[in-house]
């Protein structure tokens, strides 16, 4: 029997803090193990502690895969999986602005087909400062038609402007 033969139990892997094990499952056949991996994965990032935001911080810089494997979910065809890898991406990339992948999957949210993906990646781009994050958030802004995910990014942009 394989690793995703069999069905993880996500609390535990959450109650660990095993990204690791959280992000494998990511890439499970059954959409819904992927996606309690994805809210386990996103309420890590958005409620850590202090305590599990250092174990989580030691995993993500020894473990190179897991960053892929989130940014293999923002890919994923359950939207919810999609949403959750992007505001889990979205947190991490706050905590390490210089990780280029996370800025370019963030970035790929924006064409998302669900309007929940494009808007969590316009709160988490619109609060970087690249040039090149401006001119996306611009150019997703002539063709988004969602007032949802309009109005975040339309302040996202008056605010650069302010700076």
């Amino acid at each position: 029997m394989g690793l995703f033969d069999r069905k993880p139990d996500t609390a535990a892997l959450y109650r660990k803090v095993d990204l690791d094990g959280l992000t494998q499952a990511l890439g499970h056949k059954d959409a819904k193990v992927r996606e309690k991996a994805g809210w386990a994965l996103q309420k890590l990032f958005s409620e850590a502690t202090t305590e599990q935001i250092s174990v989580m911080g030691r995993q993500l810089v020894t473990n190179d895969q897991l960053i892929p494997r989130m940014i293999a979910a923002c890919s994923d065809e359950d939207e919810t999986v999609r949403w959750c890898a992007v505001q889990s991406l979205g947190f991490w990339g706050a905590a390490d602005p210089k990780d280029s992948r996370v800025l370019q999957a963030l970035k790929a949210g924006l064409g998302d087909s669900d309007y929940q993906v494009r808007e969590a990646a316009v709160r988490f781009l619109g609060m970087r400062k690249e040039p090149e994050v401006i001119e996306s958030l611009e150019l997703a802004r002539v063709v988004e038609t969602v007032p949802r995910v309009r109005e975040p990014m339309a302040e996202a942009l008056e605010r650069h402007k302010e700076d």
